[in-house]
């Protein structure tokens, strides 16, 4: 009798990631996204409970922390490039690990800011190294998979470790400790993951020359620029969305919970179908056309009025789903293209720009999002809305030129 699952099987399986090494990169990726779902969603009140501080002190002294260390990427990537990007990962983990033990046995403000600076330089590290990892370390034809695991695991940890802190911190404030050892206990078992991994053997050599200044690629500062606006508009929307749909539309916040699962729920399904799908077309188009498709729930929210009636929460989720396919789509596209532009032996000091730009964003959305909800409920929404459909028409116009660099980085990604 013949199997009719065989086929089915064997089609599920080539969308997989292989390699040497693949299930303990994903399992190391998974602890550390679980470490930081377990208390980034409940940041400000962790490190109030745990270090005894006042919340403006916490609020004050993470903005600071970010921005302070944003210097420090540029280093970061040259030690990746130098050293190779796996002893970066474990150095990051065990960092982290020990910034939360820190946190959890110190106490007072400047404790925190010391320590709050080096889980920043620690997780700008971990995002360095980890794409330069998964493009060195992926058997040919396998870089864009790996790539994409790097965004489920994530996804699913953050996911997976708010859900277990919201269930522990039932137990009242005393549990802010537990889970600062959890989180921790998680960095280590991450650091541990990545000693098996076989790299360092296909670590190019740098050609001697003038210091590295990705700044001055024309191609890749364009994927970088664009990569800052949509992972803009991606924490913009994090931070808006709780506020505008309970404050302004009048949801319950379980609604507003729901919504957001489904949202990290596709992002886990979909990412390595998409990532397979993509490859059989040029990446600015499918770019352009995964930013247009942010627009839908932007439109959606900025053309809302009223409580939560069930054409407007159809219409809303419509636009959840369309916004999702677009963030995988735009994510797989960029994350592959900022990988291969770079110059092999120089990815880290690319990345390290990029993940520049990525720091910034993360410090002027949270303004970028209050100073636009103050002026108007709608005003953020047709904002981010304006700005990816120019993304979606820029990645078209940059089509046209028909760039050797975008071609050849396309194809690196098939071996």
């Amino acid at each position: 009798m013949v199997n009719e699952d065989v086929p089915v099987r064997r089609r599920f399986t080539r969308n997989l990631p292989s390699g040497q090494g693949v299930a303990w990169f994903g399992t190391a990726g998974f602890a550390n996204a679980v470490g930081t779902g377990i208390y980034y969603p409940y940041q400000l009140l962790f490190f109030r409970e745990v270090l005894g501080i006042p919340l403006t002190t916490v609020g004050v002294g993470l903005t600071a922390s970010i921005l302070v260390t944003l210097p420090a990427v540029v280093y970061i990537g040259r030690l990746v490039d130098r050293y190779g990007s796996r002893p970066m990962l474990i150095a990051a983990s065990l960092g982290r690990a020990g910034a939360f033990v820190g946190f959890v046995v110190g106490h007072g403000a400047v404790l925190f800011v010391a320590l709050a600076m080096l889980l920043a330089i620690c997780f700008r590290a971990d995002q360095v190294a980890s794409q330069v990892l998964a493009a060195s370390a992926a058997p040919r034809g396998q870089s864009a998979q790996w790539l994409a695991l790097t965004r489920i695991v994530f996804n699913a940890g953050v996911g997976l470790g708010a859900v277990v802190a919201g269930v522990a911190l039932v137990g009242g404030p005393a549990t802010y400790s537990v889970l600062g050892l959890a989180a921790a206990a998680c960095y280590l078992v991450a650091a541990l993951c990545y000693l098996p991994l076989p790299v360092g053997s296909r670590r190019p050599v740098r050609a001697a020359g003038d210091p590295t200044r990705p700044w001055r690629h024309r191609i890749y500062v364009r994927l970088a620029s664009t990569h800052f606006v949509m992972f803009t508009a991606l924490v913009a929307t994090e931070a808006a969305l709780p506020v505008y749909l309970i404050d302004n539309l009048g949801w319950p916040a379980w609604m507003v919970g729901a919504t957001l699962a489904i949202n990290i729920v596709l992002l886990v399904v979909l990412q390595l179908p998409v990532s397979k799908v993509v490859q059989r077309y040029s990446p600015l188009p499918v770019l352009g056309l995964g930013a247009a498709l942010h627009g839908a729930l932007f439109f959606a929210l900025a053309v809302a009025a009223g409580p939560p009636g069930a054409t407007q929460v159809v219409v809303f989720l419509v636009g959840m789903i369309i916004y999702t396919v677009g963030e995988t789509t735009a994510s797989q596209v960029l994350m592959v293209l900022l990988v291969h532009v770079a110059p092999e032996a120089e990815r880290g000091a690319y990345q390290a720009f990029s993940q520049t730009l990525t720091g910034i964003a993360l410090g002027i959305a949270p303004l970028f999002v209050t100073v636009l909800l103050a002026l108007s409920a709608s005003a953020v929404w047709w904002t981010l809305f304006g700005a990816v459909l120019m993304v979606g028409v820029s990645m078209t116009l940059l089509h046209r030129r028909n760039l050797p660099a975008i071609r050849a980085a396309w194809a690196a990604q098939l071996g």
